[in-house]
């Protein structure tokens, strides 16, 4: 069972995939370090949540290819999918369907508007068109710069203080980051426009941390990410019918988006990482995520067989090691 308390606020999870962003630990009531179930068991659920969400970028690319669908279309369908499941948990459960009223106060309200956009249309639309353009083992590294995103933002916002570690972690995310562009070697392992698209998802993505630390005051971290997705679908799907008109894919394209992005890369991933981060605690959980990139990377060269440059896999491994430095220190602390 999933355990929604509104005392993991340190693990606000994910809206989509890819890896455990933290929310700036103010107002935190326990020790996201703590272990408190069946490690072995929780250990397992949060890697083959990290292999779901490695393995996205894969399912777009393979569904592109094998059925007449719009990128945008495969994403509107993925968020509605999660959402319309999560929606239907809070109204089956009386004790979240009755914190909707309450708590919707105007500002909630905007703060949600804003996630939703930023964390979910913006987020979902700029990281498939980053696998369009850059491909998925660029696209996947890049969305890793997230984390040191969120570390300056909250500097800069909430005036947290940034450590001596976190200092180096950012300064080789930033590095790795360059590696991984491309722009130092140029030619064809530089796309301009494909890492313009990387970053700008992984700062919308950022977003989702930032703005989850004042809505996790007053909401339910359920409701959060209900209706975080609810009101990103409907703004892809806005865009949709203003670019695309109405037009929907065939009935089979639909079950496989639904099955494999909805369901498989999506809701079974949630639901496995939210199990091992209620058992190991946010630190530890988010530090087990970070084979995916390397695992995005693996499966993008033996499914589609995509390769990188020698100096973006420098890039990329430095990207991780920031990432995997970072992680460090809040499970030592």
């Amino acid at each position: 069972m999933l355990r929604w308390k509104l005392r993991n606020r340190e693990a606000l999870v994910r809206p989509s995939a890819s890896f455990d962003l933290e929310v700036p630990s103010t107002g935190t009531e326990v020790d996201p370090g703590e272990i408190r179930g069946p490690a072995g068991l929780a250990i397992a659920a949060v890697l083959i949540a990290a292999l779901c969400w490695s393995s996205i970028g894969i399912a777009y690319r393979l569904i592109l290819d094998e059925f007449q669908v719009s990128p945008i279309s495969i994403v509107a369908i993925r968020a509605s999918t999660s959402a319309v499941v999560l929606l239907t948990i809070i109204f089956l459960r009386h004790e979240l369907r009755a914190q909707i009223k309450p708590s919707m106060a105007p500002e909630v309200r905007w703060l949600l508007l804003a996630s939703g956009l930023l964390s979910g249309t913006g987020f979902y639309i700029a990281l498939i068109y980053t696998f369009e353009v850059a491909g998925v083992a660029v696209g996947t590294v890049l969305l890793y710069f997230a984390p040191s995103i969120v570390a300056f933002g909250a500097w800069a916002v909430f005036k947290d203080r940034i450590t001596r570690v976190q200092k180096l972690a950012l300064c080789l995310s930033l590095i790795g980051v360059i590696g991984v562009s491309g722009v130092l070697t140029g030619g064809d392992s530089f796309r301009p426009v494909g890492v313009a698209l990387g970053l700008t998802s992984a700062v919308c993505y950022a977003s989702y941390s930032l703005l989850g630390q004042q809505l996790l005051r007053r909401l339910n971290p359920l409701l959060v990410v209900a209706f975080t997705g609810l009101i990103g679908s409907i703004g892809m799907w806005t865009i949709k019918l203003v670019i695309e008109g109405t037009g929907l894919p065939s009935l089979e394209a639909l079950l496989w988006i639904v099955g494999v992005t909805g369901i498989g890369t999506t809701l079974l991933p949630l639901v496995l990482y939210t199990w091992g981060l209620s058992n190991l605690g946010a630190a530890r959980a988010s530090l087990l995520t970070t084979i995916e990139p390397a695992s995005a990377v693996l499966l993008a060269f033996v499914i589609l067989g995509e390769t990188l440059t020698a100096l973006q896999l420098a890039g990329g491994g430095l990207v991780l090691a920031s990432v995997i430095i970072a992680g460090s220190e809040r499970v030592r602390n």
